[in-house]
């Protein structure tokens, strides 16, 4: 009989101490500015210099929006 009421004492107590975890929503923050790269500047830029630059703008654009995406699923919908 006292151990079912130990039992039962220990299985209340863990069940009242379990944490309740919450989404807060993240706020979005500002995305970055940045300067528009004119052809002019590109031309002196090999073949392989224009797409190391090209793939770094898609992948900084990619990045971004993966993060928004990541940000949003915080919100109530």
């Amino acid at each position: 009989m006292k151990i079912s009421v130990i039992l039962l004492l220990i299985v209340s107590f863990s069940i009242s101490c379990t944490p309740i975890y919450r989404t807060v929503p993240l706020p979005m923050p500002e995305r970055p500015v940045y300067h528009k790269i004119r052809n002019q500047d590109l031309i002196c830029l090999s073949d392989s210099g224009y797409a190391i630059v090209a793939n770094h703008i898609v992948g900084m654009t990619m990045y971004i929006e993966r993060l928004e995406a990541v940000i949003k699923t915080t919100w109530k919908k």
